[in-house]
C-alpha cells in the first residue's frame, strides 16, 4: 500500500525459519527488528517458547506431560509446522497461526479452539529489538511503529476489506475461502490483532507467568518493565493521529 515509503522507509521482509535463527539474525545485526510472538525475545530455544509452553500449558491442564504423555519435535515456524502437520502421520497436532490454521481446517484438519479461550489473554504477536540498536535509530523505530498502526487501521476499514482478502489471496497464495477465514481471524475482537497495535499488560504478563510456570523454578518471573519501553509506541501513536475511535468504517 506504499505506507511505510510515505514515511520515508524501505522495509525488506526476511522470513526466518524459527525463534533461534531470528534471534541469531538480531544478534549480528542482519535483521533489525523482529516482529513474531513476543515471548521469542525471552529464550532461545524453539522448544521452550511462546505456542510450545501454551501447548505444555493446556495439555497440563488435561492430565498430561512432556517427555511421559506425548513428546515434542522442533521443526520450525507456523508454516513448516503446518507442512509437517499435513505431510506426516509422525505428528498429532500443532500451535498453528492464520494464514495456516484456516489452511488446515480446509484440509480435513479439526481444530480444537483458540487458546485464549482455554488459557485466558496472552499477548502472542509484537516486535521486539535490540535497546542499542533503538536508542541509536529512535526515529525509524518510530515511524516503523506508526507505519504499522496505519496498516493496521487501513486492514479494520470495513471499505477494504475486499481489498485486504485479495492482497492475502494474491500475496500468500491462498484461495478465496482461506483467505477470507484468515481474514477473520485476524480482525477478531478476542485472538485478532489489537487496534492501533496497542499492548495488552495483562496478555504480556500471562506470557510472562506461563513461562515461569512451565519452565519450573529456574525460570524467573519478571517484571513487564523489564522489557518493554512504550515511549516509541507513544511517540508513534501521537504521529499517526492518536487513539483512533471506533466508528462504523471499523470491524
Amino acid at each position: 500500500m506504499g505506507i511505510f515509503a510515505r514515511l520515508g522507509l524501505k522495509v525488506a521482509l526476511d522470513q526466518t525459519i524459527s525463534s533461534k535463527a531470528q534471534r541469531h539474525d538480531l544478534e549480528t545485526a542482519h535483521i533489525q527488528l523482529a516482529q513474531s510472538a513476543v515471548d521469542n525475545a525471552l529464550a532461545m530455544d524453539s522448544p521452550d517458547t511462546a505456542y510450545a509452553l501454551q501447548a505444555k500449558k493446556l495439555l497440563a491442564s488435561q492430565g498430561l506431560r512432556a517427555d511421559v504423555g506425548y513428546g515434542i519435535e522442533p521443526v520450525g515456524n507456523s508454516e513448516l509446522r503446518f507442512q509437517q502437520l499435513t505431510s506426516s502421520n509422525r505428528f498429532g497436532g500443532a500451535i498453528l497461526n492464520p494464514p495456516f490454521s484456516a489452511e488446515a481446517q480446509a484440509r480435513g484438519l479439526r481444530s480444537l479452539g483458540r487458546l485464549v479461550d482455554f488459557l485466558g489473554p496472552y499477548q502472542a504477536g509484537g516486535a521486539y529489538l535490540r535497546r542499542d540498536w533503538a536508542t541509536a535509530n529512535r526515529e525509524k523505530v518510530e515511524l516503523y511503529i506508526q507505519g504499522y498502526i496505519e496498516a493496521l487501521r487501513w486492514m479494520r476499514n470495513i471499505r477494504n476489506r475486499a481489498a485486504a482478502v485479495a492482497m492475502l489471496q494474491q500475496k500468500l497464495k491462498l484461495s478465496a475461502a482461506v483467505a477470507e477465514a484468515s481474514f477473520m481471524e485476524v480482525i477478531d475482537p478476542v485472538s485478532g490483532f489489537n487496534p492501533d497495535a496497542k499492548l495488552d499488560p495483562i496478555g504480556f504478563a500471562n506470557v510472562l507467568a506461563t513461562r515461569a510456570e512451565i519452565e519450573g523454578s529456574n525460570a524467573k518471573l519478571e517484571a513487564c518493565s523489564d522489557y518493554i519501553d512504550e515511549t516509541y509506541y507513544k511517540r508513534a501513536l501521537a504521529r499517526a493521529g492518536g487513539e483512533a475511535s471506533r466508528s462504523p468504517a471499523d470491524l
